[in-house]
């Protein structure tokens, strides 16, 4: 047993509540995580109870517990272990559980460098960097920060954006929102204004809000907005999400 995993666990694992969707609960998953905390050592290192034994800690399925393991590895809470250390305990492979590592390293995770300033980058948060980063992946090519001025804009001169992307002859603007710098009314009618001139100018608008902003209530063929989750972040799904929808858009209305 190690106190001082099941402490991180209990105090600073970034367990997304509520989780996304598809993904067992926030419960569920901590009870899996302390689990798993309760074979590791002070590092959080070289857990591997079996499958068994942690659905009889947490009281439940066996099946659960693995959707459970897989989900702590995408949130990057565990990572897998030495699976040496327990073939040295194990002479039959094929009884051998997976050893996994409890990242503890990762302290004050609830966030995840999108919300507060202490976690944010300069200028951008990682959670932003690696949508950008999925978005060249996706499109091939996509700018950041580009200042963009047009005749139709009404609130402002120009606006810099997130991420812009040129899609087969068509303008995407993609702005990240997150919850600390988004969440004030007065910033929620700065979001609402340029999402309005964007769309006015042209372009296709898409806004990834961490999911308990409110929603900005903009009715236009054009615009979408997509929750994100910046404890479980799915940049590549997302990128891939905006691409197919862009893709089904009728060619007279990306045209207009």
């Amino acid at each position: 047993m190690s106190i001082e995993a099941i402490a991180w666990a209990l105090k600073y694992a970034a367990i997304p509540s509520p989780t996304p969707p598809g993904m067992p609960s926030a419960p569920a998953l901590t009870l899996v995580l302390l689990g798993l905390a309760n074979h590791a050592s002070r590092q959080g290192e070289g857990a591997y109870p079996s499958v068994r034994t942690l659905a009889g800690y947490a009281r439940m399925s066996e099946r659960q517990v693995q959707r459970c393991l897989g989900a702590l590895v995408e949130l990057r809470i565990i990572g897998l272990g030495d699976q040496r250390q327990v073939a040295a305990t194990i002479s039959r492979e094929d009884r051998r559980p997976i050893c996994y590592n409890i990242r503890m390293s990762r302290r004050g995770g609830r966030s995840n460098g999108a919300a507060s300033p202490v976690h944010r980058q300069p200028g951008r948060s990682r959670v932003e960097l690696e949508h950008h980063a999925a978005a060249v992946e996706v499109f091939g090519e996509a700018q950041s920060g580009i200042t963009m001025t047009d005749d139709a804009f009404t609130s402002r001169k120009s606006w810099t954006t997130d991420i812009s992307i040129d899609h087969q002859g068509v303008t995407v603007v993609i702005e990240y929102d997150g919850a600390y710098w988004h969440r004030a009314d007065a910033k929620i009618l700065v979001d609402q204004r340029k999402s309005l001139d964007l769309l006015a100018a042209g372009y296709v608008v898409v806004r990834l809000r961490e999911f308990d902003l409110p929603a900005l209530e903009i009715e236009h063929p054009r615009y979408r907005e997509i929750r994100v989750y910046p404890a479980a972040p799915r940049p590549r799904l997302v990128m891939e999400d905006i691409r197919n929808w862009i893709d089904d858009l009728p060619d007279d209305l990306l045209t207009a």
